[in-house]
């Protein structure tokens, strides 16, 4: 008889309704700490020449959510200075023997946006145009800020060792 007196229908539902809320609380808490916008961007080659810059970075989600990145835009000055969001034709290469050309590749920019699936990365380059005539070529650091999907724009300053 006392075993009954515990498992009634009131008893199971309240139990139910408690594991469902604590659930509840752990993904919400979870999501709020350990999915939140975790990248990182490095520069791998930076090259300024005739107001265009061009720069071979490196991309990475380190969340375990997916991400794409929407923009990207080179700061000097308090100015902002977008890269161009179509592919377009960076640099070539050709490969000649004897005066004869045996192959030829060309490198293409990123195309935005950039989508990162959870714990990926990727790498491109990154064309600017337009920039100022003051616009330093041989940086030690360059200050760019990124928007993404999630959030609001995240500004960088990168260390440039290339």
């Amino acid at each position: 008889m006392e075993f009954n007196y515990f498992f009634t229908k009131e008893n199971i539902t309240f139990i139910l309704a408690t594991i469902g809320s604590i659930g509840t609380i752990y993904t919400l808490i979870s999501a709020a700490i350990f999915q939140r916008v975790n990248f990182s961007m490095r520069l791998h080659m930076y090259h300024y020449k005739n107001n265009q810059l061009l720069i071979y970075a490196s991309f990475e989600n380190h969340s375990r959510l997916s991400l794409s990145i929407t923009g990207i835009s080179a700061i000097y000055d308090g100015v902002s200075y977008p890269c161009l969001y179509q592919s377009i034709s960076v640099c070539e290469h050709e490969r000649r023997i004897g005066g004869k050309i045996v192959s030829r590749k060309e490198d293409f920019s990123i195309s935005l946006p950039i989508n990162l699936s959870s714990l990926a990365g990727t790498s491109g380059y990154l064309y600017f145009d337009m920039l100022p005539d003051t616009y330093p070529s041989d940086a030690k650091t360059l200050t760019v800020q990124v928007s993404t999907n999630r959030g609001k724009a995240k500004k960088m300053i990168l260390p440039v060792d290339c």
